[in-house]
């Protein structure tokens, strides 16, 4: 087969991380596949990839608008948007590809104009689509392009179910894979370090400020516990406010982007995941493969729920709940027996999340629309 991936960039993100680990195991020797990824944007690639993969990207001899002052302009963003249609069209036609995955909405879109129905595509639902096509441009995009897919990868049944019929009837759900980086026999059973660690970038969806707000409101009654959040973004300047609001800086940080995640978090005596909304949260699946005690808010689409038996491998706090996230913390905290047994519990995601597994669903679903 002659496989296209196409995605905004290669930077980190959960979507990255799969077409990454999946494009790998796509080119082993045994399935004798020709794989390509191509990207929107012509930025750094943050995931290693087998040497047998193709990449490409769209804006290789491409010429953009890319003046600050001109970029928020709705005509140039218009413009910007055709003129990465027509290198798709380009593309597509010098690859002839047999199938096409396009991951994310803004791909997606160029994609399936480009496209025309020539090639069959599948189209892969990353986030919550309530807010991925809360925007009218995005709905109406949507709403017209991708009945024009050939099939849909959702990663829960909560996104799938925002769709129409037409969209639902050629789906299917595929969980995100464990990171095999993170797949462990047994939870750590050393002493535990006194901190609470999140990973995740430093976005609004994110909404470390509930974290950190709860974690404020423990403090006295665990005055050795630290804070740590792992991960960079355009929240950081609120964050460091905030913090110094409530006079934490002794007690949160924020180291920013690391390589060596696994190495910081795998002796943390909790992890929490607060954002607002998640697809399959990949930190919080890796953080379980760990044998972490976890906290998440219960977000939607479902991605937590699905991973999260509450109280059994897990706890699930309401969205943006300052007191329930604090309740959960202390519980935890507080009860040792508790937590080793919730982390014990969370290591077997890895049998229904094994990358061997997912990677088999893929494939056999992407087989379906080979000619």
């Amino acid at each position: 087969m002659k496989i296209l991936f196409c995605i905004d960039s290669m930077t980190k993100g959960g979507a990255e991380r799969v077409v990454s680990n999946l494009t790998d195991y796509l080119v082993k020797k045994d399935l004798k596949n020709d794989v390509y990824i191509l990207t929107i944007t012509n930025s750094e690639v943050d995931y290693k990839l087998n040497e047998k993969v193709k990449l490409m990207s769209l804006e290789q001899k491409i010429t953009l608008i890319h003046d600050e002052t001109k970029r928020n302009n709705k005509f140039i963003k218009l413009k910007n948007f055709y003129t990465r249609v027509k290198k798709m069209k380009e593309k597509i036609h010098k690859i002839k590809p047999d199938v096409i995955v396009s991951f994310l909405p803004y791909t997606s879109f160029i994609v399936l104009l480009a496209n025309k129905g020539k090639i069959p595509v599948i189209v892969s639902v990353r986030n919550d689509p309530v807010v991925e096509y809360s925007s009218k441009m995005y709905n109406f995009l949507m709403r017209k392009l991708y009945p024009k897919a050939s099939g849909f990868v959702f990663q829960t049944e909560d996104a799938k179910d925002y769709f129409k019929d037409v969209i639902k009837v050629q789906s299917i759900v595929i969980p995100n894979p464990i990171n095999p980086n993170f797949i462990v026999k047994e939870s750590y059973k050393g002493k535990r370090k006194k901190e609470i660690v999140s990973v995740g970038r430093l976005f609004e969806q994110k909404n470390h400020k509930l974290l950190i707000n709860a974690f404020s409101e423990i403090t006295d009654k665990f005055p050795d516990y630290k804070l740590i959040i792992y991960g960079e973004g355009n929240e950081r300047s609120n964050l460091e406010k905030l913090i110094k609001e409530k006079k934490l800086e002794n007690k949160v940080f924020l180291p920013g982007l690391i390589d060596n995640v696994k190495n910081k978090i795998y002796d943390a005596s909790l992890f929490v995941l607060s954002s607002d909304y998640e697809g399959m949260p990949n930190a919080l699946m890796e953080a379980m493969a760990l044998g972490l005690p976890v906290i998440s808010t219960d977000c939607p689409c479902g991605g937590p729920k699905f991973l999260i038996k509450n109280n059994v491998n897990g706890i699930l706090v309401e969205v943006n709940n300052v007191s329930e996230m604090k309740a959960a913390i202390e519980k935890i905290l507080e009860n040792k027996n508790f937590a080793n047994k919730i982390a014990d519990n969370a290591c077997s995601i890895v049998t229904d999340l094994n990358p061997e597994k997912i990677n088999y669903y893929w494939l056999n679903f992407i087989l379906k629309f080979i000619n």
